[in-house]
């Protein structure tokens, strides 16, 4: 079995692999582990900074050397000191900002000793995990029952973008903002069902 090692920016992203990647990949003879890097002793995930991604991966290739190693990282928020991000800036498409950070950070984790280069895919989210849940606006109802009545303005957030990694992404207009905002039982990043706010 192919196995690929996936580091995730936090447990939203760590509980989608393994809930939703992780039994469709598996089907097909491929393994996927959910890693998040340790910030400090009791916590693990967020807190990116470039140096960080670049030691855990390169730690996690020595230790795990037959297997694919991915990221799964929101380009909403991403620190300013990952390659490429500050020189994206000016970009106006985020598929093409992400995939321009996502060659700066492969050429900064293969810069040194790496021995199988193609087994490093790095993946940048535009812009952020909640982008992914507007690609089916339907399936809101399936994890809480109460959100079938904002089913239509969820589509008409949808319409309004190119594709679901073009919502908006300011301060109070990305994704996840825009959920938290109007959703009722409140949208909660890890929770897997919602609970009263």
């Amino acid at each position: 079995m192919v196995q690929v090692a996936v580091i995730c920016e936090g447990q939203t992203e760590s509980r989608f692999v393994i809930g939703v990647l992780g039994s469709h990949l598996s089907v097909r003879g491929i393994g996927v582990a959910p890693m998040l890097i340790e910030t400090s002793p009791q916590h693990a995930g967020g807190a990116l900074s470039c140096q960080r991604v670049v030691r855990f991966i390169r730690s996690l290739q020595k230790r795990w050397p037959g297997a694919y190693i991915t990221t799964l990282f929101d380009l909403y928020g991403l620190p300013t000191d990952f390659p490429g991000v500050v020189d994206s800036s000016e970009q106006t498409d985020p598929l093409e900002a992400a995939q321009f950070i996502q060659e700066r950070l492969r050429n900064a984790v293969l810069n040194e000793d790496w021995h199988y280069p193609q087994r490093f895919i790095p993946y940048i989210q535009p812009y952020e995990f909640e982008a992914l849940l507007f690609s089916d606006v339907g399936e809101f109802h399936e994890q809480e029952p109460q959100w079938s009545l904002y089913i239509g303005q969820l589509e008409e957030i949808r319409n309004q973008s190119k594709s679901p990694e073009h919502i908006n992404g300011r301060r109070n207009s990305h994704p996840s903002a825009r959920l938290g905002h109007m959703l009722r039982p409140r949208y909660k990043k890890t929770a897997r069902s919602a609970t009263s706010s």
